[in-house]
């Protein structure tokens, strides 16, 4: 009998391949995520730091040029932290785009798994039995043989 050959083993193959590519992908735009989520946090730290000099020199005396280019970094600051969250959010969503791909794609693969699984048990189960009809032949020659044939009454 012939060696199991699943029929749709390059779709399986290209839905594998899909799948590796997904998962690198993903991978990528965690790692992108987690790089801009870091920014965003030494921005915020930057901000507070900027915060906590202003209450560092609340009741000083302190010349009010000092105080104005305090305030105007500390607008700025929050631009800043304001137009990171934004990338931090695209970024998440960009993320969650391909999470999203990847569990399609697993699915997809899954599935094929799954049918060439029962394909091969098919094969093995058609296997077996063609095995079992070879052997069963082969019982009864031999029988037949031990026996020295049928006997035939000639009358």
């Amino acid at each position: 009998m012939n060696t199991f050959k699943f029929r749709l083993q390059t779709p399986y193959n290209v839905a594998s391949w899909r799948e590796k590519l997904a998962k690198q992908e993903v991978k990528e735009r965690q790692n992108a995520y987690d790089q801009e989520e870091q920014t965003l946090n030494d921005k915020l730290t930057g901000m507070k730091h900027l915060i906590d000099q202003e209450r560092g020199l609340q009741g000083k005396n302190v010349p009010v040029k000092s105080m104005i280019m305090l305030k105007e970094l500390q607008g700025m600051s929050q631009a800043e932290v304001r137009l990171q969250r934004e990338v931090v959010d695209q970024a998440l969503s960009r993320l969650e785009e391909s999470r999203q791909e990847l569990t399609e794609v697993a699915r997809e693969k899954k599935s094929m798994e799954k049918l060439k699984e029962r394909r091969y048990q098919t094969f093995l189960n058609e296997y077996r039995w063609q095995e079992q009809i070879s052997l069963d032949e082969v019982a009864v020659t031999s029988f037949w043989r031990n026996q020295g044939g049928p006997k035939h009454k000639d009358n």
